[in-house]
Formats: structure tokens, sequence, C-alpha cells
């Protein structure tokens, strides 16, 4: 078991310094998107969106492509990565 604390604290603070750097109005909303995230993040609906945008959006995992400039310098074997 480890002896550091658990962070964030339930106040959002990370330590005795650090914690949440927002307008006090936005606290109690931004405290409904983080119940509304945790209540989601582990279905398979979100994971398979969240999947999704990563292949076809940020290109995780990257996909295959040919590397043109690198098969014409070595001799012209076609390359990809």
């Amino acid at each position: 078991m480890s002896s550091l604390p658990e962070m964030p604290d339930k106040d959002g603070n990370f330590g005795e310094y650090g914690g949440q750097i927002i307008p006090p109005p936005l606290i109690e909303i931004m405290d409904q998107i983080n119940d509304a995230y945790e209540e989601i993040r582990n279905t398979a609906a979100f994971q398979d969106e969240l999947n999704d945008l990563y292949a076809n959006y940020v290109g995780r995992p990257s996909p295959i492509y040919h590397a043109k400039n690198l098969s014409a310098k070595l001799g012209g074997a076609q390359i990809y990565l």
C-alpha cells in the first residue's frame, strides 16, 4: 500500500498549493462535467466512440503510410511505416 496521498483530494487540490484555477461560478458546472464523465468513462459506448475518434480523427493508432522519399533514397524498395 502506498503512503502517498490520493490526488487530487476531494476538493480538487494537488497537495498544499495545487488546485483548480477556475472562477468560483464555474466550479459547480465543472463538478457536473466531472460527475458525468466519471459516470460514462468506462461504458462500452463511450470507449467505442473514443477509440473511433483516436483512429479516425486523432490518428491513433497511426495508419501505415508509404515512405516515398525514404524508398527512393534507399534504392527504390517500397518502404511502409
